[in-house]
Order: structure tokens, then C-alpha cells, then sequence
């Protein structure tokens, strides 16, 4: 088994990628863009966070096998988020491999779904007419609401310490994925960070059309962002601004360099 200082607090929380990986659950399924007035400006430069004093000392915890990491997950987990419905999110199975998995598919621009049945809105996709135009319909992004008051609500200094202290397992369930041997899973995990980083805010009521059982965006310019883009989107502006300032956050602490400034589209 392995130690791990305690005292390590720069990193990333596995609990919050879990939950962004969350988004692309139940959105327009991989399809979207916006229409050809769009303009495309930088998002304003947020402050950087000011650093962090060190946590209090503690003894070095010592890992299980990861076939036997759940208990202590969920046990450290739970005293990273006060909110009502986070340990909802820690009652599956098989914590350390979900993130990694659901990770893996979030840096590679694919839906994590399958991984994350817990993070399934309540209710479908619904379009509104204006005019005769089919937009998005508000209750749409309000289904995302409680998903970034989860995300919201998660301590990140709590949640760096649990990444540090089960990135061994981390890395030892992303080698059973077969990961390549010169890609370690924190170049992975930096990846994923810069997709959710990276999908711009769409300011306006974006028009859609069918398309079979789905809707895609009628200007090309957003339907051909990347499938990853286009589902956090989906969460509309203000829940988005909301998770990106987090996964921001927190990534800076683990010190990430060179954080996508991200971008808005005015309509």
C-alpha cells in the first residue's frame, strides 16, 4: 500500500470533474450551433485566486488496493460539500475508476454518460417556438441548476487534497485503461480541465432545428465546435460561468499553466 502526505494540498478534486462530467448527460446529444450574426469576443479576464494558506498537518493516510478504495473515498469525499444531494454522487460503485474513465472521455471531447447514470437531469431537452424560429428553451439550462450548485458548493482546497492523496490509485486505474506509457493520467486530467475551460458562453437564445430524434444549432459556427464544447453549452450561461469558475479555481491551485481564457458569443 501507499502513503501519501497529507500536507500536499495543491491539486484538483476528483469530485468536481466527476460532476462536469456529469453535463453531458441528458443535453442535446452531441449536437449544437449558434447563427451566422454571431460575434465572438473574449470572456474578461478573471482574477486569479489568491493563494491559499497551507492546511493544517496531518498524518500521512495510507491507501487500500483499489478494489477496496471506495469506503475511504466516499469517507474523505464527504466533508468536501455541505450541499443536501452531494453524497448522492458518492453512492456508486467503483469511485477511483469512474473519474478516471469519465475523465479520460472528457479530455478526448466524448460523452461520459454511460459512467455517470447519477448525474442524469430530471427532464428532457425541450425547444420553444419564436415566431418561426425553434430555440432553446430556458427550462433547458434550468435543468443544470442543481448540478452547478453541487459543483458550486465544493471546498477546493478539500477537494485538491483528495485528488493528491488518490492519485496513485488514479494512475493505477488509467494504466488498466491502457493508456499509452508517456501519457501520464495528469495530462489527461490537464486536458479535460482546458475542454470544460474552453466552451465559450453563448449570450442569447440560440435557434435549433430538428435533426431525427435530435436538435443541432443552426449557424455552423457552433455546430462545429467539438461534441464536448457543444454539451456544456448546453447548461446555458450562467451555470456555465458558474462551474468554469470553480474547475478555474481549483485548477490554479494545482498549477495548471496556461488555463484557457475562454470566450463569449454575443447574439
Amino acid at each position: 500500500m501507499t502513503k501519501v502526505d497529507w500536507r500536499i494540498a495543491a491539486g484538483v478534486g476528483a469530485a468536481v470533474l466527476l460532476a462536469v462530467a456529469g453535463l453531458w448527460y441528458f443535453g442535446m446529444e452531441e449536437e449544437a450551433a449558434p447563427v451566422a450574426e454571431t460575434t465572438v469576443v473574449d470572456a474578461p479576464e478573471a482574477p486569479a485566486p489568491a493563494p491559499s494558506p497551507p492546511p493544517p498537518a496531518r498524518e500521512p493516510i495510507e491507501l487500500p488496493p483499489l478494489d477496496e478504495s471506495d469506503a475511504l473515498v466516499r469517507e474523505l469525499a464527504a466533508a468536501i460539500s455541505a450541499h443536501p444531494e452531494w453524497m448522492r454522487w458518492l453512492v456508486t460503485d467503483h469511485l477511483v475508476r469512474t473519474f478516471v474513465v469519465a475523465v479520460d472521455n472528457v479530455a478526448e471531447g466524448t460523452n461520459p454518460a454511460q459512467h455517470l447514470p447519477f448525474a442524469r437531469p430530471d427532464s428532457r431537452f425541450e425547444t420553444e417556438a419564436v415566431e418561426d424560429r425553434l430555440q432553446i428553451a430556458d427550462t433547458s439550462h434550468r435543468r443544470y441548476d442543481r448540478l452547478a450548485g453541487i459543483v458550486a458548493s465544493v471546498d477546493a482546497e478539500g477537494s485538491a487534497r483528495l485528488f493528491r492523496d488518490f492519485l496513485p490509485l488514479m494512475d493505477e486505474a488509467y494504466a488498466e485503461l491502457g493508456a499509452p506509457p508517456d501519457v501520464t493520467f495528469m495530462d489527461t486530467f490537464q486536458r479535460a480541465v482546458s475542454r470544460v475551460l474552453e466552451a465559450p458562453v453563448i449570450e442569447g437564445r440560440p435557434e435549433v432545428v430538428p435533426r431525427g430524434p435530435f436538435h443541432v444549432y443552426t449557424d455552423p459556427t457552433l455546430e462545429n465546435l467539438s461534441p464536448a464544447a457543444k454539451q456544456l453549452m448546453g447548461v446555458g450561461p450562467e451555470n456555465l460561468r458558474t462551474i468554469q469558475a470553480k474547475v478555474r479555481e481549483i485548477a490554479a491551485a494545482l498549477g495548471i499553466p496556461d488555463l484557457p481564457r475562454g470566450s463569449v458569443l454575443l447574439r
